[in-house]
């Protein structure tokens, strides 16, 4: 039998789900013929809580239409709406963590513009942070909302947060603190007339003398005081939900049949005297009832009473279960073998159904998939056809004046272009002419000092002339032929003509001699091997051993240059 917890009756309350039944199909069909965005969003937020039953992704995409619309016009109630409903949609799917960050934006002093407003808030992420067990993040935001409510005087508020402090307490018994939480609940709410969470209040009352007392006489003596409050005397279910639970007490944690089966009787009575349905837990916890006792045919009589009403699945196989247990108690394999099998039998119904149920889902997923592409299709067409209607005449002068302002943009880049072209080439001219003349200076400085060179070489030989005095000017003209300052001179005009070749070619092949490197500029000056010599002042072999070696350092073939 389902049993309901101490804990499960102090949460009772807390939080209340409301389940639409909205038909997806028929709301399409309302969104193809919606006349404005306000009837749209209205729509898509009712889309968003259908699908947010089954789907986290699928509410939130409705809920993105939703801040769409409220982002264009400014709508502050309409984005406080979704931010609030994006919050409770991932609180519902177990990710507290997300709802905290969006409760967060609450706090902005755009949405937020009351005490009252900063209140809610701050109870909402503190209910978040008992869920991620952050008890003592839970107990600061609650502290800060009851101050809120004290300064602007709402009892009403102020009793919810202190029992939602009591409830994050709850469990601490290190921290007797909750008890003063729900009784300062309990009092306060006694003092308002008509408060709509009464129940609440005093199901975590009764819950507390519970736990204080530990007994079954305390427990009946607190009961008995919370039934003759006017709150409860008025509202007959609630009433009758009292007894349930505390039958429920004393039957699975004090064995006290006797007493259970009186409030049980209570609970029943009241809802054939009021005319509501029953509840299915009366009959479920008399048939327990009489099972203790050995009753056995009275138990199933109850049991059988529970399996005519509308129950959940769950319900119905934890009935088929004490079944069961009560014929193999009264010895009746048979009963029970058939029993057993009826449970099997739901089992195996249930998972059929499931899967039904998910392959259904997943095919209205994929048509409401399918139909929202539709109508952001079209959504975006209108606002294309719109932008377009009121916008042509500013789009053609827009690009009427880019068209000129590019034309006389290209006319003045191609005068400018063409005056650097005609500044480049006289340059390029004027370099080349530099280098020219200053190939020319070494070529003709060289042939001079070669010729003198010669005649003293000549000089030399006959036999009066001084020969020491001969030598020593003959090696000062060698030296004076491999001078470097005109070279230095020819490299720096020829990097800028052929734009740092020089400087490039060192780089990239360090082992290359002085002479190497001259042989090779020359050769991109497109010199022959006989003004190469005579500019180098060596041989034609020479070069041609320096072009040799140059290639080989260079790993060039034979045929390339």
């Amino acid at each position: 039998m389902m049993i309901k917890t101490i804990q499960t009756i102090l949460f009772l309350g807390l939080s209340t789900i409301a389940f639409s039944a909205l038909n997806t199909d028929s709301l399409l069909i309302e969104l193809d013929q919606a006349a404005s965005s306000g009837q749209r969003a209205e729509i898509y937020l009712k889309l968003a809580e259908i699908q947010g039953k089954t789907s986290l992704s699928g509410g939130l995409n409705w809920l993105n239409h939703v801040a769409t619309i409220a982002q264009q016009e400014n709508n502050l109630t309409l984005q406080k709406k979704v931010i609030d409903d994006k919050g409770a949609l991932f609180h519902r799917y177990e990710k507290p963590d997300s709802s905290i960050i969006y409760f967060w934006k609450y706090l902005s002093p755009l949405y937020s513009k009351t005490g009252r407003d900063s209140s809610k808030v701050y109870n909402r992420i503190a209910v978040y942070h008992l869920a991620l067990e952050n008890r003592d993040s839970a107990l600061l935001y609650l502290n800060i909302a009851a101050q809120i409510h004290k300064r602007i005087d709402d009892p009403r508020g102020l009793v919810k947060t202190l029992n939602n402090m009591g409830t994050a307490l709850y469990g601490d018994f290190g921290k007797t603190q909750f008890q003063n939480y729900f009784e300062e609940a309990y009092f306060l709410a006694l003092e308002i007339e008509d408060y709509e969470h009464m129940s609440t209040v005093h199901i975590n009352y009764l819950a507390l003398q519970y736990m204080l007392h530990q007994n079954p006489d305390s427990l009946l003596k607190s009961l008995n005081k919370i039934l003759e409050t006017p709150s409860i005397q008025q509202h007959p279910d609630l009433k009758a939900t009292l007894y349930i639970n505390s039958a429920l007490i004393y039957l699975d944690r004090h064995k006290d049949i006797k007493r259970a089966e009186e409030l049980f009787l209570k609970a029943l009575k009241i809802y054939n005297t009021s005319n509501t349905t029953i509840d299915p837990l009366i009959y479920l916890g008399l048939g327990a009832v009489h099972f203790e006792k050995k009753q056995f045919n009275k138990a199933i009589s109850y049991y059988h009473k529970t399996l005519d009403m509308v129950i959940s699945v769950d319900t119905r196989g934890a009935v088929l279960k004490k079944l069961t247990l009560t014929y193999t108690a009264m010895g009746l394999p048979d009963s029970t073998v058939f029993y057993y099998d009826k449970i099997i039998k739901l089992i195996q119904e249930e998972k059929i159904k499931s899967s039904e149920e998910q392959h259904l889902k997943a095919t209205q997923f994929l048509e409401v998939v399918k139909k929202e592409s539709q109508i952001t299709t079209l959504e975006k067409q209108h606002e294309i056809d719109v932008l377009i209607e009121n916008k042509s005449r500013i789009l053609f002068c827009s690009i009427l004046f880019i068209f000129f302002f590019a034309l006389a943009t290209l006319i003045l880049l191609l005068k400018r272009k063409k005056r650097e072209a005609a500044l480049q080439e006289v340059a390029l001219q004027l370099k080349s002419k530099d280098l020219v003349n200053l190939s020319l200076h070494i070529n003709e400085k060289n042939q001079i000092l070669k010729e003198f060179e010669e005649k003293i070489e000549a000089d030399k030989n006959q036999d009066s002339t001084d020969k020491t005095l001969y030598t020593d000017v003959q090696n000062t003209l060698k030296k004076s032929l491999k001078l470097d300052e005109d070279w230095q001179q020819f490299e720096v005009y020829l990097n800028d003509l052929h734009a740092g070749f020089y400087s490039n070619l060192k780089a990239k092949h360090p082992n290359l001699t002085k002479t190497e490197l001259r042989v090779c500029s020359l050769s991109k000056l497109r010199y022959t091997l006989k003004e190469s010599a005579q500019t180098l002042s060596i041989s034609p072999d020479s070069v041609k051993s320096a072009r040799y070696r140059v290639k080989k350092k260079m790993y060039l073939t034979a045929e390339q240059n």
